[in-house]
């Protein structure tokens, strides 16, 4: 099986600002009101850009050399799977502890929400670039629900996709850091090509 490591624009990784403003629990009749808070969200927008570097490591394979454990239930009979990390990098997660270490509230729910936004983006377009490939594929899947248990991540980054701690750290819960970090499974219904 062959990893592949795959260095993203950013332009990926650019949330809807409705998305963006959903997540921050901001309804969008203030939004649109409150030009203040207008003004703070786009100037965070454009940092938080600043502070991502997205990076993704992935597979795909046949579905017989994986194990059993990390195939979700509702993937049926699937011939391959490709099998993702996707993170937006450390410096974001230093602007989030800078801003948490100085007191900035609202800052912080702005970047948590952008950042969940920005790296939902990024799975989007990768999915989409995946599927364009590979053609028809199950919905994506991330280990922690249904039949995959979160600690599945240990495996995935470390032995199946071998991502550098420096990179990726696994936690033995299955957190993973960067906190904006996700794995993802699709399975497709043919061989790999």
């Amino acid at each position: 099986m062959v990893v592949e490591k795959l260095c993203p624009e950013k332009s990926w990784c650019l949330p809807e600002k409705k998305h963006f403003w959903a997540r921050a629990g901001l309804p969008p009749a203030l939004a649109s009101a409150d030009h203040e808070l207008i003004s703070q969200a786009n100037a965070l927008y454009l940092l938080a850009l600043e502070h991502i570097q997205p990076l993704i490591y992935y597979l795909t394979a046949q579905a017989h050399l994986f194990p059993v454990s990390l195939i979700p239930d509702s993937f049926g009979q699937i011939e391959s799977l490709t099998v993702f990390v996707s993170t937006l990098g450390h410096k974001i997660d230093q602007l989030m502890n800078d801003f948490s270490r100085n007191n900035q509230t609202l800052e912080l729910i702005l970047l948590d929400a952008w950042s969940s936004e920005s790296l939902e983006a990024l799975n989007r377009y990768f999915d989409h670039h995946l599927r364009q490939k590979h053609g028809f594929g199950t919905r994506r899947f991330s280990p922690g629900y249904g039949s995959v248990d979160i600690r599945m991540n240990l495996f995935i980054v470390k032995e199946l996709l071998q991502v550098p701690e420096s990179e990726i750290k696994v936690l033995e819960s299955g957190v993973m850091l960067p906190r904006k970090t996700t794995t993802c499974l699709i399975g497709w219904h043919h061989e790999p090509k």
